[in-house]
């Protein structure tokens, strides 16, 4: 009898305990300020937007959760408004990180996406072929159009960008990338848009390179780079080993309008 008794002494006094440590546990959420959100640690954001997205977390944090949590505790804060608003102010967030550090400190953290082409002003591609709204300073970055057919896969932008850093080293400054519905990529310079690099989206691009390497360290290809690169219309590296090229020479005068001469060659490697 008396061990029935302490059994359910026992039992009461657990589920007192219970009810008791649950009460406590919503006390301290709903009505004391321990995990309550007093800061904000922003890593990877620049200064003139972490008063803009602290001013909007503060407005967050006053609205309430599925109408009965508060969003202003550490635990259970508005996480889905937040992320938001981070990524209307930055769009060109990659990954976005919101953790407790503490207490009551949120810990904010943006990663960003890497241009590698830019699509306008306004837009750029990534190296995976993601194209997202960039708010950076682009205008320094080629400028990369194709046609609606192309499938602009990782593989494919991998080669262009290392051909464009070496044309750019080497031959000419590459302004724009144009790729058209025959899969030609053309590496377009500065000079009214008439000096290019033509190549296959299917060639080999170390072979490209080195076959260009060696053609414009060859006369007359050489000779002409040296003293008349202004006039330069095209290197052509789409047929095997062939090198062709280009020059346009316009010659200027104060009498007569002038008339454009044009040589066009191959150099076989």
């Amino acid at each position: 009898m008396r061990k029935r008794r302490r059994i359910l002494w026992g039992k009461v006094f657990l589920y007192l305990t219970s009810i008791l440590l649950i009460i406590g546990i919503f006390y301290t959420y709903f009505r004391t300020g321990f995990l309550k959100i007093h800061s904000y640690e922003f890593i990877g954001v620049e200064r003139q937007y972490r008063e803009l997205l602290q001013d909007k977390f503060v407005v967050f944090s006053k609205q309430k959760i599925y109408k009965i949590l508060p969003g202003n505790r550490i635990i259970g804060f508005n996480y889905k408004n937040m992320k938001n608003e981070i990524l209307s102010v930055l769009p060109n967030a990659s990954n976005i990180s919101i953790q407790p550090k503490s207490l009551h400190t949120l810990k904010v953290e943006v990663t960003y996406y890497a241009p590698l082409f830019k699509l306008d002003d306004a837009h750029a591609i990534t190296k995976d072929g993601l194209i997202y709204e960039e708010i950076n300073d682009i205008s320094k970055l080629p400028l990369l159009s194709f046609a609606t057919t192309t499938k602009l896969t990782p593989e494919i932008l991998a080669s262009i960008s290392g051909l464009v850093s070496k044309v750019s080293a080497t031959i000419f400054e590459v302004k724009s990338i144009s790729i058209d519905e025959f899969k030609d990529i053309h590496l377009i310079g500065d000079n009214f848009g008439r000096s290019e690099v033509i190549f296959s989206a299917t060639s080999d691009t170390k072979k490209v390179w080195s076959n260009l390497v060696s053609a414009i360290d060859t006369d007359p290809l050489k000779s002409n780079l040296e003293n008349n690169k202004d006039s330069l219309e095209y290197l052509d590296v789409r047929f095997g080993n062939k090198v062709f090229f280009k020059f346009t020479n316009g010659v200027k005068t104060d009498i007569m309008p002038a008339y454009a001469s044009t040589t066009t060659q191959a150099i076989s490697r």
